[in-house]
């Protein structure tokens, strides 16, 4: 996938709206949006969940977070995968703006740069790599003594979590 979920899933309604020979001004209006938004989050590759799950409605699709199942992956993928350095790897060289002045940083501290500055892409991202417990231990430590960061961040930061949360359960039942 691209760097920014959301630009791949825009891409991907886009192009099912194509088939259904939706244009992209009728496909906005459906969605409640305006062209000029509609151009910004193409242009830009990312948007709001809200937006892009309206999208996705209007284009007769739904937007939904399932695991990933061990046969969905290749052995050899599985066997990268598996480690703890290599995810933690991973995550670092798709996230080097969390923490460009220490690329040798602990995990924590990725996660929690992640989390004050929250975007659902990266969260999601973290959240596969490590996993939702993991990041809500996280925001649990951050919460427990709030800075003014940690202030502007919690409702997108919780609202989010819980956002993601709700989408494995949902995924697992």
């Amino acid at each position: 996938m691209s760097p920014d979920l959301s630009g791949s899933l825009i891409d991907e309604i886009l192009r099912t709206a194509a088939q259904k020979n939706l244009s992209q001004k009728e496909l906005a209006a459906r969605a409640h949006l305006s062209e000029e938004a509609l151009s910004r989050m193409k242009k830009r590759g990312s948007a709001r969940l809200s937006a892009v799950e309206r999208l996705a409605e209007a284009a007769g699709m739904r937007v939904a977070i399932v695991p990933a199942a061990q046969s969905d992956v290749s052995t050899a993928s599985a066997a990268n995968l598996s480690t703890p350095a290599n995810k933690a790897t991973r995550f670092r060289d798709r996230h080097p703006e969390l923490v460009w002045s220490n690329r040798g940083a602990d995990d924590a501290i990725y996660i929690r740069r992640a989390l004050v500055d929250p975007r659902f892409t990266t969260l999601l991202d973290a959240a596969r790599e490590f996993g939702v417990d993991r990041l809500e231990r996280e925001w649990q430590v951050l919460a427990a003594t709030p800075s003014a960061e940690v202030r502007r961040a919690q409702q997108a930061t919780t609202r989010i979590l819980r956002n993601i949360r709700r989408g494995y359960e949902q995924a697992t039942r």
